[in-house]
């Protein structure tokens, strides 16, 4: 198989193999602040209301469809008819706390999701959506054993196979960072220890990078709180290898305070918040990124713009909050792809009348919810070929898992194989799910084989006057024969020129994309176009003017009538002229009348009645 890539948010129309088939609609409603939300079904985002009262952390998870699902404080969980959820309650979190919860899949388990709450302790809960009419919270209050202190910080990054990943957080004031894997087995409490860079405080952010490959921590400065020192605020980058959950290549950008960040959809760019008022930009490939800094949204000194939360919504548009007041409106950016201009509008998308934005936004992981990551396996590379050719999809290792489900099967010989055999009459995208041995989905992979959609040539028949040529031009195929040859100028090339004398068919045959051989024809009609009856005749005694000009003439028949209807001549004869009617009737200067019946060597006929004008 050769390396393909998901991006969810930037191909909308591109299929999604991971668990998260139209993961981006999990990211489709928010919840935040003093009772405010948004909907983002809508072609433009609707502002609406919830009963959610928070400081700072928050998330909001809907379906596959973008229906509401439930959303959470990291302390209380609301379902989608804004009640509290059955044993919602008391999960361990609490609202002022800057990412105190996100909401994450349960994997082999579709109907059940993790929330993974920073609060009095590193700890988790397990909601069940196929219990009750709105779900359940069936489990809470599971402490993992890091980190020791408490920090504000969580997030989350796919596993190769993209169905199993990492959750991440931090210790507090310290630089040490814990990645615990989450399998469809559970959550591993034995987390993968990284200790890096500068030390910092647990109040602020982690985000990934769509691909997973970066990790921003932004942080506050904290004072000295005995027993912990005083730490200044930090903006720090590090690669994440997410085959390990080892983190690495700390890169200090700042150190003063900054709240959140987010990446723009084509993962190069990602937007800061500075408490002091200001958004910064940087571009994750510079070198360092430090130079890549740029600034919008400046705090004028009037403003107060105190940014906190930002966010990367499902329509492509970062979306930035600020707590100074009561504040009523996101800023947003709307083209954060842009390197000259992003198109930041401060307080630009208006809330629910009477709520009100504070600190933080919808705390999904960009990775899991809108990213990228890279299908794992080793099945045969995507494959062209014609119908009725038989196809082997290969994972020929089978020590990959002990169990093998492809999809469709319609067209396969064993659906469960490894290596199944393909015969598809269609293009199809075939997706294997390889499972170990207690029945967990542990990989994914897919392989496209194209049948080729064989183009039979289509001709367009043709008129034209005789004489004149014509391309038969043919792009379709190899190996063109034009038949007949006789009036072709080359019968073995896909445009030759046609000359016929008569109406004819030509037909070609051709070697079509899938080897066979198939044939077109066209049928081109020759009229005798240049028949002339002349309407004004200039006469004299040594004047021979015949009564029509024209080739191809078979069989002639002209009467001439006087302007009073008296008939004059009759003639069969297209080479006569009207000196014979001078000479046999009398002809004098006047208007006449002439009507004229052809038929001609090709079958065509042709009437034509006209007045002629005599001049002696």
């Amino acid at each position: 198989m050769i390396r393909r890539y998901l991006l969810v948010l930037v191909c909308l129309g591109l299929f999604a193999y991971s668990w998260g088939q139209g993961s981006i609609n999990r990211t489709k409603n928010w919840y935040f602040g003093n009772g405010a939300g948004i909907d983002f079904n809508t072609p433009s985002p609707t502002p609406v209301s919830g009963p959610l009262v928070t400081s700072e952390g928050c998330a909001t998870l809907s379906d596959e469809n973008g229906n509401l699902m439930f959303y959470t404080d990291g302390s209380t969980v609301y379902t989608r008819n804004n009640i509290i959820m059955t044993n919602g309650t008391d999960i361990g979190g609490y609202s002022s706390s800057a990412q105190c919860v996100t909401i994450l899949p349960y994997p082999g388990n579709s109907d059940r999701w993790y929330l993974f709450v920073a609060g009095l302790g590193f700890q988790y809960a397990i909601v069940d959506m196929s219990l009750g009419s709105d779900g359940e919270v069936i489990s809470k209050n599971d402490t993992l054993p890091y980190p020791i202190h408490n920090t504000e910080k969580v997030t989350a990054v796919f596993k190769e196979n993209g169905i199993d990943y990492w959750v991440i957080t931090q210790e507090n004031r310290d630089s040490t960072y814990y990645a615990y894997l989450v399998t469809c087995e559970g959550v591993d409490t034995t987390p993968v220890i990284s200790t890096l860079g500068t030390i910092s405080a647990g109040q602020g952010h982690l985000k990934p990078s769509l691909d997973g490959s970066l990790i921003v921590n932004t942080t506050w400065s904290r004072p000295v709180i005995p027993p912990f020192p005083g730490v200044p605020g930090l903006l720090q980058t590090m690669s994440f290898n997410k085959y390990t959950g080892q983190l690495s290549n700390a890169e200090v950008i700042k150190q003063t305070s900054h709240y959140s960040s987010a990446f723009a959809p084509n993962d190069t760019f990602f937007y800061v918040t500075n408490t002091g008022g200001s958004i910064i930009r940087y571009n994750r490939y510079a070198n360092p990124i430090a130079s890549s800094q740029y600034t919008i949204g400046l705090d004028t000194g009037s403003m107060h713009l105190d940014y906190r939360g930002i966010q990367l919504a499902p329509n492509g548009k970062i979306y930035i909050s600020r707590h100074r007041g009561s504040s009523t409106a996101l800023s947003v950016i709307h083209d954060p792809n842009d390197p000259f201009t992003p198109d930041y509008r401060w307080e630009d998308f208006e809330l629910f009348p009477g709520t009100e934005e504070a600190y933080g936004l919808n705390n999904l992981s960009d990775n899991i919810f809108l990213g990228t990551f890279e299908l794992p396996l080793y099945a045969r590379t995507d494959t062209v070929t014609c119908a009725g050719t038989q196809v082997a999809l290969g994972i020929e290792d089978s020590s990959y898992g002990s169990k093998y489900l492809w999809s469709p099967s319609a067209s396969l010989n064993n659906a469960a194989s490894s290596n199944p055999i393909a015969e598809p009459d269609t293009s199809t995208m075939y997706i294997v799910k390889v499972f170990n041995e207690i029945g967990c989905d542990t990989l994914y992979d897919s392989v496209y084989i194209e049948v080729l959609d064989v183009k039979y040539g289509v001709l367009q028949d043709d008129t034209i006057c005789s004489g004149e040529s014509v391309a038969l031009s043919f792009s379709v195929g190899s190996n063109h024969h034009w038949t007949p040859e006789e009036s072709l100028d080359n019968a073995f090339i896909s445009n030759p020129i046609a000359t016929p004398t008569k109406t004819t068919t030509y037909q070609v045959n051709y070697i079509n994309s899938c080897d066979h051989i198939d044939s077109a024809s066209s049928t081109i009609v020759v009229k005798n176009c240049n028949v002339f009856v002349p309407n004004a005749i200039a006469l004299n005694s040594s004047e021979s003017t015949p009564f029509v000009l024209g080739d191809g003439i078979e069989q002639f028949e002209i009467n001439i009538y006087d302007r009073y209807g008296n008939h004059l001549l009759q003639s069969s004869d297209p080479m006569s002229s009207w000196n014979d009617v001078r000479k046999n009737s009398g002809l004098e200067a006047g208007v006449y009348l002439s009507l004229v019946k052809c038929s001609f060597l090709d079958g065509s006929n042709i009437s034509i009645k006209t007045n002629v004008t005599v001049i002696l």
